[in-house]
């Protein structure tokens, strides 16, 4: 799984893989739909591919509820027009409920320093 070689298939990684180019096709320059739409698929929690025989469903399912090997947080990271970079995380408890989450966001000015702001709930 994630300690596999580098070099080893993940089933969900071409789904993946689609579904962010459909996202950032379908939403262009609208960083708040784009967010929505990537936490979205993260979120999603039946198989995007055909488990094999003894497969472990992290192999299959973007989200995983698992009380020893599931999901515990998402983040996405987005850039909009004007130079702001955003980023937010999602944090799930063992049984994938959420259990907090976290935005920043800065947009370095001309020197490169960013000016900051953020929340976490």
């Amino acid at each position: 799984y994630s300690n596999s070689p580098a070099e080893s298939p993940w089933p969900k990684e071409g789904w993946a893989e689609a579904a962010v180019r459909d996202a950032l096709a379908a939403h262009g320059h609208d960083t708040g739909a784009l967010t929505t739409a990537l936490f979205a698929l993260l979120a999603r929690r039946e198989p995007v591919a055909t488990p094999g025989d003894g497969d472990h469903p992290a192999l299959h399912t973007p989200f995983l509820v698992d009380g020893r090997y599931g999901t515990r947080a998402s983040t996405v990271v987005t850039v909009d027009d004007a130079g702001t970079w955003r980023f937010e995380e999602r944090r799930y408890a063992a049984n994938g409920v959420a259990a907090g989450s976290t935005v920043e966001q800065f947009r370095p000015d001309t020197a490169g320093h960013p000016a900051h702001e953020g929340e976490s709930r």
